[in-house]
């Protein structure tokens, strides 16, 4: 290796830790040079107990509402590019499947717990599914990776992933946000913070829309799939009865009314059809075509439906004893409904459709 090879190569590495450094510090929220060039860093609670992110011995990646924003993401899965060994899979929203570490669930069914949990305000998510809400008015999110049993309880193997939701406080305040795209894209997006009895009651209110046409042409279908129909809302209550008491009541709900992703082509070295030998991102040819040609048998296409509904209501309640001691109480009632329709097999036959099933 000549001299400036090694030049370059200790270029590269100078360059890359950099990278990483800037990274480190990115992925710790609020972890921000201040004005007199201390590090301001971000207050974690992954062992249920607000800490330095620094002092918490869990290797884990942590955002605060100001990142999620610039990042872009909507949901939990739009932190999979910025989170080492952090995936989310799933042609269809209706079924997410997380994992981190390669650790996960690959069954989706009504009665199997996944292996990462998603704890939304410390109430548990019980399918990732219903966990998928959009990440409207976020305080942070803290993704811990390896088993947290200890503290998350069994469904909590492969990892954690907490978002912990703006609390209102006692500034009047609000916002409102339009953004447009291509795709004939529209998000609206507001929130409203109210103090109702000064150093007392607090209320906030949080909603989102988003609509967008679908850009996924299926070539036996009119109808395009990865269409956006959402919309969210939540209204937050903070109450002190006593200096040593905080009341929290949150109330949310969630809709998706569109159409999902259609799946990828069938692909072999032996087409099944020359249709099948497409192979386009913008392009599919799911569809309900008779496997032996007889046109009478065709079925219309399917259309990869999405329609799903959340509502949650919780109560948290807080009693701070001393410095050292704290008694919470969570209280919390949810609901989780799914109805989705797809084409499995990759094809353009019909032989390996779901033509509805409800959660």
């Amino acid at each position: 290796m000549n001299i400036s090879t090694i030049s370059r190569v200790s270029s590269i590495s100078l360059l890359a830790s950099a990278i990483c450094m800037s990274t480190q510090i990115s992925a710790q929220d609020k972890n921000k040079l201040t004005n007199n060039g201390d590090i301001e860093v971000i207050m974690v609670s992954a062992q249920k107990r607000l800490q330095s992110v620094q002092e918490v011995p869990i290797s884990m990646s942590a955002f605060s509402g100001d990142m999620i924003k610039q990042i872009g993401a909507t949901d939990f899965k739009g932190l999979t590019d910025v989170t080492p060994g952090f995936s989310v899979v799933g042609g269809s929203d209706a079924f997410p499947r997380s994992y981190i570490r390669g650790v996960g669930s690959n069954d989706t069914g009504v009665g199997v717990d996944p292996s990462v949990g998603i704890y939304i305000d410390g109430i548990y998510a019980s399918r990732n599914g219903g966990a998928l809400t959009d990440l409207m008015d976020i305080e942070r999110i803290e993704i811990l990776k390896g088993p947290q049993g200890t503290l998350f309880g069994r469904n909590s193997i492969g990892g954690a992933i907490s978002i912990v939701t703006a609390k209102p406080t006692e500034d009047l305040s609000g916002e409102i946000a339009l953004e447009l795209g291509n795709y004939n894209s529209q998000v609206v997006k507001g929130l409203i913070n109210i103090p109702l009895i000064d150093d007392s009651l607090y209320v906030r209110a949080s909603g989102v829309v988003r609509k967008r046409d679908g850009w996924q042409e299926n070539k036996l279908s009119s109808v395009k799939g990865n269409s956006r129909d959402r919309a969210s809302g939540r209204l937050k209550f903070t109450w002190y009865p006593h200096d040593d008491i905080e009341v929290n009541q949150s109330n949310g709900w969630s809709r998706f009314d569109e159409v999902s992703t259609n799946l990828e082509n069938y692909s072999s070295v032996y087409p099944i059809d020359e249709l099948a030998q497409v192979h386009d991102d913008k392009k599919m040819v799911n569809g309900g075509l008779d496997f032996w040609g007889n046109s009478n048998n065709d079925q219309a296409p399917l259309v990869p439906i999405l329609d799903r509904r959340v509502r949650d209501h919780s109560l948290s309640v807080d009693w701070f004893v001393n410095d050292g001691i704290t008694f919470t109480s969570l209280s919390a009632y949810r609901t989780f409904t799914t109805f989705n329709t797809s084409d499995y097999d990759g094809t353009e036959y019909y032989f390996g459709e779901n033509e509805g099933s409800k959660v």
